[in-house]
């Protein structure tokens, strides 16, 4: 199973949306939003403090390069994870086994 996290994206000044991803999906948010407007629930930035808590967890798609593609729009995924699908399974694999031990350790 794949962990989710809270993740809080400011879109202006304004503006925060909640939403619950799994880590690696979080470059392509902050290829969208920035960097500095992607935090965690505790409201920290993702790239300095991490994604927090799990709040969840799902069975990851085979295929999430074409969920992604469907969600944020070819071009985007690619530029964010080359056109390369194998970069996206590589991605979710290692994310998978890095919450295996995780979980494992506790």
């Amino acid at each position: 199973m794949t962990p989710l996290y809270e993740i809080r994206i400011r879109r202006d000044a304004h503006t925060v949306t909640p939403v619950t991803v799994p880590e690696y999906e979080l470059p392509l948010l902050q290829e969208i939003f920035g960097a500095e407007n992607v935090h965690n629930a505790d409201r920290k930035r993702v790239d300095e403090a991490g994604c927090g808590t799990p709040v969840g967890s799902f069975a990851a798609s085979e295929d999430e390069y074409e969920r992604f593609c469907a969600k944020y729009g070819v071009e985007r995924v690619e530029k964010v994870f080359g056109k390369d699908r194998k970069a996206v399974r590589v991605n979710v694999s290692s994310r998978k086994e890095t919450a295996g031990s995780r979980n494992k350790g506790e």
